[in-house]
C-alpha cells in the first residue's frame, strides 16, 4: 500500500495521557530492577544452570559481578518502591489512581454477564443465546 492510500481517520472522543513520564518511569524501573533481581537470584542459586554456564562463558567479569548487581539491582527497587508508595499516598495524581483502580459494583454486573456469556460457547449451558 502507498503511503497516503490509507485516509487518516480522526477520533470522535478525546485521548489522554494513561500515565505520566513520572509514572512510566516509576513503573519501568520497578519491572528492569525486578527482572535484574530475578537473573542474578537465578545466577547465584543455581551456578551450575546451562544458561548461567553460557554467561560465565561470555564474561568471567559479569558473573563475578552478580552478587554485587543483585545487590544495586535490590536497593534500586526497594527506593523505587518507596517513592511509588509516597506517590500513591501523597500526591493527588496517586490518590486519585488508587480510587480509579478500586472495584466497584459495575464491575462484579461485568463479571456476572462475562461468565454467562461464556457458558454457552463452552456448551455449559443448553439454552441458546437470547
Amino acid at each position: 500500500i502507498r503511503r497516503g492510500a490509507i485516509p487518516h481517520k480522526t477520533h470522535g472522543h478525546a485521548l489522554y495521557v494513561r500515565m505520566t513520564l513520572g509514572e512510566r518511569l516509576q513503573h519501568g524501573t520497578l519491572l528492569v530492577s525486578f527482572m535484574v533481581l530475578v537473573i542474578t537470584g537465578f545466577m547465584l542459586r543455581f551456578p551450575e544452570a546451562w544458561w548461567v554456564r553460557g554467561i560465565q562463558q561470555l564474561s568471567d567479569q559479569v558473573f563475578e559481578a552478580r552478587s554485587i548487581i543483585h545487590r544495586i539491582s535490590g536497593v534500586v527497587m526497594i527506593a523505587a518502591s518507596l517513592f511509588h508508595l509516597w506517590y500513591i499516598l501523597f500526591t493527588e495524581r496517586g490518590k486519585q489512581l488508587i480510587r480509579d483502580l478500586l472495584p466497584r459494583l459495575q464491575d462484579a454486573s461485568d463479571a456476572v454477564a462475562s461468565t454467562r456469556s461464556m457458558r454457552r460457547p463452552m456448551r455449559l449451558w443448553k439454552l441458546p443465546p437470547r
